[in-house]
């Protein structure tokens, strides 16, 4: 277990660099800005939207300042004012001008005063995102300044570029969120530890398989001026009985702690293999054995000890693709010394040739990191279950403890044979694919029926022919395919069950089902046949077998020939599948 704490010292203030993102973004940075970062974000503003339809007739008309309506959030009216060619009294000329006004302050009481952190937004019509612009500073609004904002929001040059996105089709969308810090008056003090004496505590069970109690604590132990005890769930708690083991830490001693007192810690549980040295840490990482090699990419290493003594800190792979972007690895044979690793490997996955992306990209990944066993001829393959997004501010992810140096050294496990090692990752890039339908269904159309009469149907000498088209529920519908097939391709017929044998005569009523209907095959018993055919107006048919007779072991609906006569005066003969 590892308790660790930030301490944090405040400064007298500097004048900060706005933070850039010309890598993410058309918008060119401001030297004199304090504290400004810019970013992008698909989650709209959630206080207030502005939009403008003919932007193009207050550029035209020069209207200097164009004021919102009043909206309301945290219990004080606001409103955006914005300087479509600058603010001229600031001596803006070639920027939008955009800022947050409070409203109404008549109505606030004498010596009123309002802390508020706030952020200013454009959309981006082309990438269906925010650009998003944020003062990293808390704005104090009172009788005197009754306005914050950003004199040089965006420039002209970029905000008119149809390419950008800001403006299109003389359309632009402005917004804003309010934060209003509100004293409450609560608080409370806490103190952290850092790096605590005997920080770890290692809980050896013997005689594991003869264990039958649901559950076991360990004996106390003591770190940073408290008592711990783990507790081991061997067959698994609550949801996750019968499936795994369940491991947890307790404060042993939280019945000395005075009322509403919390104690935080950061920890870790981890499980040892002792096959391989290895420890198996709980939160998403999953160590496993295979045989087959990485499937993306493997580096080889002949000398990992001329690595070592000449004390690389980071080798870096060449450049493969995968997914349509390119990929590197980078290896730390002695530990990643910028995240206080000295005893382990670390190894990472990172995005290479991120300046050919486009401003904004994003990439999720699925990976896997690997090292080769020369002894059992298996690779170590490590995976963390999240989904990590690579993007401007984070190209690299991988595992500052991906294998101690003390395993990785000792020669009967398989990982350092004759100097030489190998390393390998495989990369799963999450693409969304766009695609999709979309249903709709009306419920009880009008006109939902429809009938075919056909006059002479003796006298038909084509071998099909179709009805008319008709209209349900707003869309019109192919016509109805007669054949002498049961089971046309664009209708489809139903017959009823025969009770009379093989080869009998049978009389029955036949019907046409409309539509886009499953064909229905009935079951029958040995020598049980199935009459199919089909009519227009309802009758009677004299349906006999010319052919095959039914078995058990051949469906009704055999290859043999059906023909249907009609009874009536007009005697016309329909052959059946």
């Amino acid at each position: 277990m590892h308790v660790s704490a930030a301490m944090e010292t405040r400064n007298s203030k500097k004048p900060k660099q706005e933070i850039g993102v010309e890598s993410l973004h058309p918008v060119t940075n401001n030297d004199h800005a304090l504290g400004i970062v810019r970013s992008l974000r698909d989650i709209p503003p959630a206080h207030y939207c502005l939009k403008i339809n003919t932007f193009s007739f207050m550029v035209n008309n020069k209207i200097e300042n164009y004021e919102s309506c009043v909206f309301e959030v945290g219990g004080y009216k606001w409103k955006l004012s914005l300087y479509p060619n600058g603010n001229k009294k600031r001596n803006v000329t070639d920027h939008i001008s955009l800022y947050l006004g409070i409203a109404d302050t008549k109505t606030l009481p004498p010596g009123w005063e309002v802390n508020v952190s706030f952020k200013l937004f454009a959309f981006d019509h082309i990438r269906d995102r925010y650009l998003t612009i944020q003062d990293g500073e808390i704005q104090r609004f009172h009788w005197m300044k009754t306005q914050w904002g950003i004199d040089k929001f965006l420039p002209l040059d970029t905000f008119n570029d149809a390419t950008n996105g800001y403006l299109l089709d003389d359309c632009c969308v402005f917004g804003t969120e309010v934060f209003v810090l509100k004293n409450s008056g609560k608080g409370e003090c806490m103190s952290l530890i850092k790096d605590p004496a005997n920080n770890s505590y290692t809980w050896k069970i013997e005689n594991f398989s003869a264990i039958k109690i649901e559950c076991l604590y360990s004996p106390d132990f003591v770190v940073g001026d408290h008592k711990w005890k783990l507790l081991l769930y061997p067959n698994g708690s609550k949801q996750s009985k019968g499936k795994g083991l369940s491991l947890f830490l307790e404060l042993a001693d939280s019945q000395n702690l005075p009322n509403e007192r919390k104690v935080y810690a950061e920890f870790k549980l981890r499980m040892k293999n002792q096959a391989y040295g290895t420890w198996s840490e709980h939160g998403g990482i999953v160590r496993s054995l295979r045989d087959i090699p990485p499937a993306d990419y493997c580096i080889k290493i002949n000398n990992f000890s001329f690595m070592v003594n000449n004390k690389v800190e980071d080798y870096e792979s060449g450049v493969f693709e995968v997914g349509g972007y390119k990929w590197k690895l980078s290896l730390y044979p002695n530990g990643n010394k910028k995240r206080n690793v000295t005893d382990h490997i670390s190894l990472y996955l990172r995005i290479a040739d991120t300046e050919a992306l486009p401003p904004g990209w994003e990439v999720n990944v699925s990976f896997k990191l690997f090292v080769f066993d020369h002894i059992q001829d298996k690779y170590l393959t490590i995976q963390d279950g999240e989904i990590q997004r690579f993007h401007w501010m984070k190209t690299q992810w991988g595992f500052d403890k991906f294998l101690p140096l003390d395993t990785f050294n000792d020669v009967t496990n398989g990982y350092l044979l004759d100097d030489c090692c190998v390393f390998g990752t495989e990369v799963f890039v999450l693409k969304y694919s766009g695609k999709g339908e979309c249903i709709s269904l009306i419920k009880d159309p009008a006109n939902n029926s429809y009938t075919w009469k056909i006059e002479k149907f003796s006298a038909i000498k084509d071998e099909y022919l179709y009805s008319p088209d008709f209209v349900v529920g707003d869309h019109k519908c192919c016509g109805s395919k007669l054949t002498g097939s049961c089971r046309s391709g664009r209708s489809t017929f139903e017959g009823r069950r025969s009770e009379k044998r093989s080869g009998e005569a049978v009389k029955g009523s036949l019907q046409v089902l409309r539509g886009p209907t499953s064909v229905r095959r009935w079951s029958a018993d040995a020598n049980r046949a199935l009459a199919s055919g089909y009519e227009v107006r309802r009758g009677l048919f004299e349906v006999k077998r010319r052919s095959r007779k039914v078995t058990e072991n051949r469906r009704p609906w055999g290859r043999g020939r059906w023909s249907a006569t009609r009874l009536g005066r007009d005697s016309s003969v329909v052959n059946g599948g």
